[in-house]
């Protein structure tokens, strides 16, 4: 909760605060809501305190400028953080870092987690198993392993699986695939959707296919499938009239609904076709311009081509972008925001490396749908140029 009020109450990260005066914390909280690491880091533990939880404040450095002569690492004082920590009964002092709540890329900086743009461009795959990896080690630790693994297929391309897959097979842990956005991709020659215990579909109206809404599951397991079946069919008991034992609810597709996917499963590889063509397009028509980098697709990748994302090396420059091309009536969109900075999940844990926040930060979605014409995306090129021309110039 006090994350939450700090993402979305005002406050600002800023290294000149100017001077604080005797109740510094009470001027932090309630008047003028910026300052730097220390300032942040101290207000939680005040507040923490306040909350009889223990809490305190860490100071160090985060990271450093490898020198390209001779490898010596240089510690400069722009490295130099604070952050805090509060005790967690049963799992011991657990960190929490105030200022990243305002200003992620001041974290990351410090980190030095900001890669070429090339090498972010690459981190677009979903789901990390090394983070994976050390998550589960921590949960196995403290005795509190996940009920399932949710593995989400970002962009319309799969996630790196075997190791994931092997992980979560070593300890028992059941793996859904998430390909609501990877419909007709594949990894290592299997479709998309079947390689989990549980594979999940969407059909959204933004989808590479469309029934308007609604969705799949697939499932190699019958009592799975059944089950499910049973749940989105309203829990009824086999009898004349309306008898529940449990809740269900009413999440079918309707017949008319489910004729219209199927009318287009069978354009599926035209539509893959063209939103490939459109990405290659995106690449050659920019590939002179060394801040944008657009998703690469591994050898195991057999993608759909559902977006088109490109990322920028210079902040600022999605943002340009954007607002270019919905003054010319464009659409495009933000990359997706990591779920460790939505409010609603402000509470949650979560374990970062700062790609999902330098991907959200720099990155922008362009219009990649399969009716796109050439022209049209010459245009979106063109737009993408003269932005990033026009921000190097400033």
């Amino acid at each position: 909760a006090v994350l939450g009020h700090i993402r979305s109450a005002g406050f600002t990260y800023t290294l000149a605060p100017g001077e604080y005066g005797a109740n510094a914390v009470d001027e932090f909280w309630l008047d003028r809501k910026l300052g730097f690491c220390e300032h942040f880091a101290v207000a939680f533990v005040v507040v923490m305190r306040a909350l009889d939880v223990p809490a305190r404040v860490v100071t160090g450095y985060q990271g450093f400028d490898a020198t390209p002569v001779d490898g010596y690492h240089i510690v400069r004082q722009s490295h130099a953080h604070a952050w805090a920590e509060y005790w967690q009964a049963g799992v011991g002092w657990m960190r929490a870092d105030p200022t990243a709540a305002v200003a992620p890329d001041r974290i990351m900086r410090g980190r030095n987690l900001a890669p070429a743009p090339g090498l972010v461009a690459g981190a677009l795959g979903s789901m990390s198993p090394q983070l994976l990896a050390d998550e589960l080690a921590d949960c196995r630790k403290h005795n509190r392993l996940p009920s399932a693994v949710v593995v989400v297929d970002l962009y319309g391309q799969c996630t790196d699986y075997d190791p994931i897959m092997a992980e979560c097979r070593e300890l028992g842990i059941p793996v859904v695939q998430d390909s609501a956005e990877s419909l007709g991709a594949a990894y290592k020659g299997r479709p998309a959707g079947t390689l989990g215990d549980i594979g999940i579909f969407s059909f959204n109206g933004n989808k590479i296919i469309t029934t308007s809404g609604g969705g799949m599951l697939l499932s190699p397991s019958l009592d799975v499938a059944e089950r499910v079946r049973y749940l989105a069919t309203q829990a009824r008991q086999p009898s004349v009239h309306y008898e529940h034992t449990e809740v269900g609810y009413n999440y079918r597709l309707s017949n008319i609904l489910a004729a219209l996917g199927r009318g287009q499963l069978s354009r599926l590889p035209t539509f893959i076709k063209r939103r490939r063509q459109v990405n290659e397009m995106y690449r050659e028509l920019l590939a002179d311009v060394e801040e944008c980098a657009f998703m690469p697709v591994p050898d195991w990748s057999d993608w759909n081509g559902w977006l088109s994302c490109a990322v920028f090396a210079v902040p600022g420059v999605s943002h340009r972008v954007h607002n270019a091309l919905v003054g010319s009536e464009i659409e495009s969109r933000p990359l997706w925001k990591p779920m460790h900075r939505q409010p609603a999940f402000a509470q949650c844990r979560s374990r970062i490396d700062g790609t999902s926040d330098y991907i959200f930060d720099l990155g922008l979605c362009l219009p990649s749908g399969s009716a796109l014409t050439d022209d049209q995306v010459f245009e979106v090129a063109s737009i993408v140029r003269s932005k990033i021309r026009s921000k190097a110039r400033a």
